[in-house]
């Protein structure tokens, strides 16, 4: 009897301490896969910002952008305006005749 309890405590032992380090376990996946998610967010960031360090540091880009939004154009450059596309279509429908045509094309065909 008493070695069963001494066999039984051992297993109670074992088993929580099994729990334990399992749900240790999953602590520290979770914590390391957040970890390394933000870690590429942040490289992702890094790379974006000295590109746009690059672009902004650029004298031909620079002013490329400022031309862009001043809506300017070089001497000897041709701007084109297009207009943005309409998700609907156009519904093109006949548009009718001068009523002067109207009225002739009633007499003459009588």
């Amino acid at each position: 009897m008493l070695r069963n309890l001494l066999v039984g405590l051992i297993g109670l032992f074992l088993v929580t301490s099994l729990l334990k380090n399992y749900n240790e376990y999953q602590k520290n996946t979770q914590f390391y896969t957040t970890l390394n998610n933000d870690l590429e967010k942040e490289k992702n960031r890094n790379n974006n910002l000295r590109m746009q360090k690059i672009k902004e540091s650029d004298r031909l880009e620079l002013e490329k952008t400022i031309r862009n939004k001043l809506n300017l154009v070089r001497e000897n450059e041709i701007a084109i305006i297009v207009p943005t596309p309409t998700l609907e279509p156009t519904i093109i429908r006949p548009t009718s005749a001068p009523v002067y045509k109207q009225w002739l094309h009633i007499f003459l065909k009588n």
